[in-house]
């Protein structure tokens, strides 16, 4: 499949410190907060439902096509 992005070492001193930093932070807060949260299982039972903004987005992802055709269409 190819390689997606190749690791380059050429960070420099403030980008290592600060990635450093980073995973430090990110350590002390898993650690504080325990456990990580935990799913709801009703919130994975139905894979199939959508949410309402998704529907919202799909409306005008649909009327964007429509109204794109017309206009292709009209001026051609």
């Amino acid at each position: 499949m190819g390689i997606l992005f190749q690791n380059q070492d050429n960070k420099s001193e403030l980008q290592t410190r600060l990635a450093a930093e980073l995973r430090e932070k990110v350590r002390k807060t898993q650690t504080s907060a325990g456990t990580q949260a935990k799913v709801e299982p009703e919130l994975l039972a139905d894979g199939e439902q959508t949410r309402p903004a998704g529907m919202i987005i799909a409306a005008l992802l649909l009327c964007a096509i429509v109204a794109g055709s017309i206009w292709v269409v009209l001026n051609f």
